[in-house]
């Protein structure tokens, strides 16, 4: 998990991008829908949370 504010921060565009499975799924590209650089999703990494199963379950309990 990571919050939409991280994804900008590091320098990426974020596009609503729903599946047949997941309505809320987003996609992120580079500025500009260039290629993504290695330093840069090594930033947005680091800003990362593995969401428990409960997390994932209840997303309410996500703090």
């Amino acid at each position: 998990m990571f919050l939409a504010k991280d994804v900008r921060e590091t320098g990426f565009e974020i596009f609503y991008d729903p599946t047949s499975t997941d309505p809320g799924h987003c996609s992120i590209s580079g500025e500009g829908c260039i290629a993504i650089p290695n330093k840069k999703l090594q930033k947005l990494a680091k800003r990362t949370r593995i969401l428990t199963d409960e997390e994932i379950e209840n997303p309410n309990q996500i703090a």
